[in-house]
């Protein structure tokens, strides 16, 4: 998806998620509670969401926005993502 794509280059544009790819890549037993799926870095069976303001804001939007969740109010907005 474009979000998904967003967030690979968002990796790509910080200096220590690229190294940690790298590490990770060249050895799958550095950083074990991290993975690597598809280009994604997964923490604990989590998407890794870079730190980048805009794909976070979409995240919480497509979020809240979707139909299926309902309104609880933006503290349980937050624990969903």
């Amino acid at each position: 998806s474009d979000l998904t794509e967003k967030i690979k280059s968002a990796y790509q544009n910080d200096t220590a998620l690229r190294m940690m790819i790298k590490e990770k890549t060249e050895d799958s037993s550095t950083l074990p509670k991290f993975a690597l799926e598809d280009g994604l870095i997964i923490y604990q069976g989590l998407i890794f969401v870079p730190p980048d303001d805009d794909i976070r804001r979409e995240i919480l939007t497509l979020r809240h926005d979707d139909p299926r969740a309902g309104h609880f109010g933006i503290h349980k907005t937050y624990e969903l993502v």
